[in-house]
C-alpha cells in the first residue's frame, strides 16, 4: 500500500487482506482448481510482498503517535475485550430468523462444491445462489486456512470485526476533522447503540461491511496519490459491494456528495470518484458473473410503497430514533451529536448530507414514494436506517472533540464526562450480553452436536420445523436434517427445548416425543430420541434426573438457573426477555403455546404445591390430574413424593412467576 502513511497502512491492512482473499477465492473458482490452492497462493503472495517491502521505511515506529495508540488500544479493548467472555457463534437472536443460517449454509456450500459459484441450495432459501459471495468466500477462506468449521470461522471473524471497527472509525474521523475527532469517535464507537441493534447480530456480513465501508471512505477521502486512490479505492469499494449492496449504495451517495462539495478541482475529483465506482462495478460483474444479482430488477424504483407495514410507519421511526439517541443510556451522547452536527457543517458536510439522504430514504418509504432507482429497492425503512450505523460515532466524536477544545481538559469536567459514559456503557454491554446469551449455538447445543457426530450412526437427523440450533447440525456434524412439525414415525429426533422464539416456539413437544421413543441424550434441555425405541440411554436418563432435580422448594422464573424446569411452550431465551429480567421489568415468563409444561423431580416429600402467575383461567394439570384453573394463584394440597417426576401441564396461555412446594 505505497503512498499511504504508516498509520493508515496499519489500520487498513486487514481490509486489504480481506479484498485479496475474496478476489483469490473468485479467481480460483474460475479456473476450476481446488479452493485449497487459494491458501497456498495467499501465503506465496505474502512472502513476495514481505521480500519486496522496505521494512525500515514501512515500520518507522518513531513516527507513531503514542497517545493515539493508547486511546485506540483502550477503544479496541472496550469494543472487543468486554465481549470476549460472552462471545458465541453468530445466530439470529432468539433463533427466529434465517439470516445467519443463510450465510452459514452458503459458506458451507462453497466448501462442499469447491467453488464460489455454487449450484445447490440445500434449504431452498430465496436468492441463495445469486446473493453476493463476498462474506461467504471470506468465511470459506478462513475455514480452509485454519481447518475450522464454518460456524467457528464466523465467530472468529465476528470478534475480529469488533476489533477493527474502532480503528476504521478513527481513520475516517481523523480524515474529516483531525486526530482529536478521530480518537473521540473511536472511543465512542463501542457505546453507540446501533452497533447492538438486533439486525447487526444476525446480518454478520453487513457488520463486516461497516468496516470495509469505513476503509473505502478513508482511502477516497485521505489518499492524495491518484494511482493509490484509484487502485485501493476501487478494490475496497468492490469489497463493500460484493459483501452487501445496500452498504455500497450508501458509499456511492457519500462519494457523490464528496465530489460535488470539493472546494477545488471538483471536476477532477468527480472523475476520480466516478472511476473508483466504475472499476468496482466492473470487478463485481466480472468476478461474480456466473451468479450475480439480477441488477435490472433493482434498476427500477420497486417497493416504493410500504413493503413492511410493521416498520414502514411513523411510529416505528419515532421508536428507532428514541432507541438511537435516548434509550439505552444514549441520552448521554445526545449533546455530542448536536454539537457534532454543527462541527461537521463545513469539513464534514458530505457526511451530514449522506445521513440526511439516508433519513430521506426512510421517510420516502413511509410518505413521499419518490422513485429512486436502486435506493427504493431496499426493501424496508429499517434496512435503510441501519446503514447510518458506522457514521454515527463520527458525528458524536466530532461533538466530543469540539466540546473539549472549548471547555478544555479540566479534571472535574473530564471526570464528569467519564462518569456519565458509564451509563451507555452499562446498557450497550447488557444488550450485547443478552444477545450473546440467546445464541442458539451455545455450550449445550455444541455438546449435543458433538454427541451426534461421535455416537449417532444415522446420516439423517429429524428436527423441529423451527430455526433453532437444529438447523446447524449439518454444519457441525456433516449429517443431513429433515424438518418436521410432529415426531417422525421412525428415526432420530433432535429437540431444542431451551425456549427460543418470539411469537412462535419449537412445535415439537419433547415429552410427547418421549412417549413414542427412547431417550438417547439429554443436557441443558436439549433432547435426542430414537423413534421407535423402548430403552432409554442410562447416561441420558441420569443427566435428565440430575438436571431436573429440585434442590430447593421453589422454582423462580426470574432465576435463569430455574429455566431448566420450563421444558416446553415457554418463551425464555430471547434478548428482550433476558434483558427485561435483568432490569426487573417483569417477574415471569410467558407461554407461547396453548399447551405448555414444567417438569421437575423433588428430592424430598411435599404436601402442598402453589403456582403464582397470571392467566385467563388456564387449566392446570399435575401428572395428568386436573387441579384447577390459574387466575393469579392456585394451590394444590396432596402428596408429592421424592424422586418421582412431576409434570405440570397448562392448557391456555399463562405467565408463570413462581412455583413453591411445602
Amino acid at each position: 500500500m505505497r503512498g499511504f502513511e504508516l498509520e493508515t497502512k496499519l489500520l487498513l491492512g486487514p481490509a486489504a487482506g480481506f479484498v485479496v482473499a475474496i478476489i483469490l477465492m473468485h479467481a480460483v473458482s474460475f479456473t476450476g482448481l481446488s479452493l485449497s490452492t487459494v491458501v497456498f497462493v495467499a501465503y506465496f503472495l505474502l512472502l513476495i510482498l514481505s521480500a519486496t517491502e522496505n521494512w525500515e521505511e514501512a515500520l518507522n515506529f518513531g513516527r507513531i503517535d503514542r497517545f493515539a495508540v493508547a486511546i485506540l488500544i483502550f477503544s479496541v479493548l472496550f469494543s472487543a475485550g468486554m465481549k470476549l467472555p460472552f462471545l458465541q457463534i453468530p445466530s439470529y437472536p432468539g433463533g427466529v430468523g434465517s439470516d445467519s443460517i443463510f450465510h452459514a449454509y452458503k459458506s458451507q456450500e462453497i466448501l462442499a462444491e469447491g467453488t464460489v459459484f455454487i449450484k445447490r441450495n440445500p434449504l431452498n432459501l430465496p436468492m441463495f445462489l445469486s446473493y453476493p459471495a463476498g462474506y461467504h468466500s471470506l468465511i470459506a477462506f478462513i475455514s480452509l486456512a485454519s481447518g475450522s468449521t464454518v460456524p467457528i470461522s464466523m465467530k472468529a471473524l465476528k470478534l475480529f470485526v469488533w476489533i477493527l471497527l474502532p480503528l476504521g472509525t478513527y481513520t475516517l474521523g481523523k480524515g474529516i476533522l483531525g486526530r482529536r475527532a478521530g480518537l473521540a469517535a473511536a472511543s465512542l464507537m463501542p457505546l453507540s447503540y446501533m452497533f447492538y441493534y438486533y439486525l447487526n447480530y444476525s446480518l454478520q456480513h453487513m457488520f463486516l461491511d461497516y468496516y470495509l465501508f469505513l476503509s473505502a471512505l478513508t482511502v477516497v477521502q485521505r489518499v492524495k496519490r491518484k494511482l493509490s486512490l484509484l487502485l485501493w479505492g476501487s478494490l475496497l469499494a468492490f469489497s463493500v459491494l460484493v459483501v452487501h449492496p445496500y452498504v455500497y449504495l450508501l458509499f456511492i451517495a457519500y462519494v457523490g456528495f464528496l465530489a460535488m462539495l470539493s472546494p477545488s478541482e471538483w471536476r477532477q475529483k468527480l472523475w476520480l470518484y466516478a472511476t473508483v465506482v466504475g472499476v468496482s462495478l466492473v470487478l463485481y460483474f466480472a468476478l461474480e458473473y456466473p451468479m450475480r444479482l439480477p441488477v435490472g430488477h433493482y434498476a427500477g424504483a420497486v417497493f416504493n410503497r410500504p413493503a413492511y407495514s410493521f416498520k414502514d410507519n411513523p411510529h416505528w421511526f419515532a421508536w428507532i430514533l428514541r432507541e438511537t439517541f435516548w434509550n439505552h443510556g444514549q441520552f448521554v451522547l445526545l449533546p455530542f451529536y448536536v454539537v457534532g452536527i454543527f462541527a461537521l457543517r463545513r469539513r464534514g458536510l458530505p457526511l451530514l448530507l449522506t445521513l440526511a439522504y439516508d433519513l430521506f430514504l426512510v421517510l420516502n418509504k413511509m410518505w413521499f414514494h419518490v422513485p429512486v432507482p436502486y435506493y427504493s429497492s431496499i426493501w424496508s425503512s429499517e434496512r435503510v436506517y441501519v446503514l447510518i450505523t458506522p457514521l454515527l460515532p463520527i458525528v458524536s466524536g466530532a461533538g466530543m472533540s469540539v466540546t473539549f477544545s472549548v471547555v478544555g481538559f479540566r479534571r472535574k469536567f473530564l471526570a464528569g464526562v467519564i462518569a456519565l459514559l458509564i451509563i451507555p456503557s452499562f446498557y450497550v454491554n447488557l444488550t450485547n450480553y443478552s444477545h450473546e446469551e440467546c445464541s442458539v449455538l451455545s455450550g449445550p447445543a455444541l455438546n449435543a452436536m458433538s454427541f451426534i457426530g461421535r455416537r449417532i450412526d444415522e446420516g439423517t437427523i429429524y428436527i423441529g420445523n423451527f430455526k433453532d440450533s437444529g438447523y446447524w447440525i449439518p454444519l457441525m456434524t456433516g449429517k443431513r436434517i429433515i424438518r418436521v412439525s410432529t415426531p417422525p414415525e421412525r428415526g432420530v429426533l433432535y429437540v431444542d427445548g431451551r425456549g427460543y422464539g418470539d411469537l412462535r416456539v419449537n412445535p415439537i413437544n419433547p415429552l410427547e416425543a418421549w412417549k413414542r421413543g427412547s431417550l438417547l441424550y439429554y443436557h441443558g434441555n436439549i433432547w435426542l430420541f430414537r423413534i421407535p425405541g423402548s430403552e432409554d440411554n442410562p447416561a441420558a436418563f441420569r443427566n435428565l434426573t440430575a438436571e431436573l432435580s429440585l434442590r430447593d422448594a421453589t422454582i423462580d422464573a426470574k432465576k435463569r438457573s430455574d429455566w431448566r424446569y420450563f421444558v416446553y411452550g415457554f418463551l425464555l431465551r430471547h434478548p428482550a426477555v433476558l434483558e427485561g429480567m435483568i432490569l426487573g421489568e417483569w417477574n415471569g415468563v410467558f407461554s407461547m403455546r396453548n399447551t405448555s409444561y414444567i417438569m421437575f423431580i423433588p428430592l424430598r416429600n411435599y404436601t402442598s404445591l402453589s403456582i403464582e402467575g397470571l392467566s385467563e383461567n388456564a387449566s392446570v394439570y399435575l401428572n395428568g390430574l386436573l387441579i384447577g384453573t390459574l387466575g393469579r394463584r392456585i394451590t394444590f394440597k396432596g402428596r408429592i413424593r421424592a424422586g418421582r417426576p412431576c409434570i405440570i401441564k397448562f392448557v391456555g396461555n399463562v405467565m408463570i412467576e413462581r412455583i413453591s412446594l411445602s
